[in-house]
C-alpha cells in the first residue's frame, strides 16, 4: 500500500462522479526552465459548470507536517481565474511564476478549483431560491523549485529498527525516487511495504513501521 506521509490528507482526486476530470493532480514546476505551468480541467457532465480558481501557499514544519495554508497568489498566478464550461468542454489553466527564477528553497502550493452549481432560480413560499451554490473543491498540488534547489537525504536507523528520512537539502523529494547503499554494497530503494513519503526541504519524516536494515546512517541518492 502506497501512501504519501506529509502530515495531512490532501484532497487530490479525479472525480468522474461529479463530472470533473482534473489533470494533473500533482505538478512539479521548474521555474528556471519554464515560467509557465499547465493544468487541464474537463467537464464530463451533461450540464454547464462554473469553476473558480484560487492559489494557496503551504507551510511545513520540521517534521514534514503541514501547519499553515493560506491564500497567496503574490508569486504564483493562475489564469483564467473563473470560467464556465459546457458539457464535454475542457479548459487549459496556466500557472505563471512572477518572482525570482532562483529560490532559496522549493515551495508548495494548492491550486484549488471550486465548482459552483448553476441552477435556474425557482420561487417558493420564501421567495427566490438562490441560483449559485458552491458544491465541491478539486485540488492540484504544485511544487515549485529552481535549478539551484537540491534534496540531501539521510536514512537514519536506530538499534530498534526505527527509521527516519532526514532532508537537509533545499528541495522537496519523494522517497520512491531515492536509492540507498546498504551494507550489502548494492544500491537499493526502500521496500515497497514501507510506503511512499513526501519530504519537504529542511525536514524529516519518521517511517511508520520498523525496517529490517542494520543500524546506521545511509545517504540517499536521487534516481535519474
Amino acid at each position: 500500500m502506497h501512501r504519501i506521509a506529509i502530515g495531512l490528507l490532501f484532497t487530490l482526486f479525479v472525480c468522474n462522479s461529479y463530472g470533473i476530470v482534473l489533470s494533473p493532480t500533482t505538478l512539479e514546476f521548474n521555474i528556471s526552465k519554464n515560467q509557465s505551468g499547465k493544468i487541464v480541467l474537463t467537464n464530463n457532465s451533461t450540464e454547464r459548470i462554473a469553476i473558480e480558481a484560487n492559489v494557496f501557499k503551504l507551510k511545513f514544519n520540521d517534521k514534514g507536517q503541514l501547519y499553515k495554508r493560506q491564500p497567496d497568489d503574490s508569486s504564483l498566478l493562475i489564469f483564467p481565474m473563473a470560467v464556465i464550461l459546457k458539457p464535454d468542454e475542457s479548459q487549459l489553466f496556466r500557472l505563471q511564476w512572477l518572482d525570482s527564477k532562483y529560490l532559496d528553497q522549493s515551495e508548495s502550493y494548492f491550486v484549488r478549483f471550486s465548482q459552483i452549481n448553476l441552477k435556474t432560480p425557482n420561487e417558493d413560499n420564501q421567495g427566490i431560491v438562490p441560483s449559485v451554490n458552491f458544491q465541491i473543491h478539486y485540488n492540484t498540488l504544485v511544487h515549485v523549485y529552481s535549478d539551484n534547489n537540491k534534496p540531501n537525504v539521510m536514512l537514519r536507523v536506530n538499534n530498534l529498527g526505527l527509521a527516519k528520512l532526514e532532508n537537509n537539502g533545499n528541495r522537496f523529494i519523494y522517497s520512491s525516487r531515492l536509492s540507498f547503499q546498504f551494507p550489502s554494497g548494492a544500491m537499493n530503494r526502500l521496500e515497497d511495504g514501507f510506503g511512499e513519503y513526501f519530504i519537504p526541504p529542511y525536514s524529516y519524516v519518521e517511517l511508520s513501521e520498523p525496517v529490517d536494515i542494520p543500524m546506521g546512517n545511509y545517504y540517499g541518492q536521487e534516481n535519474n
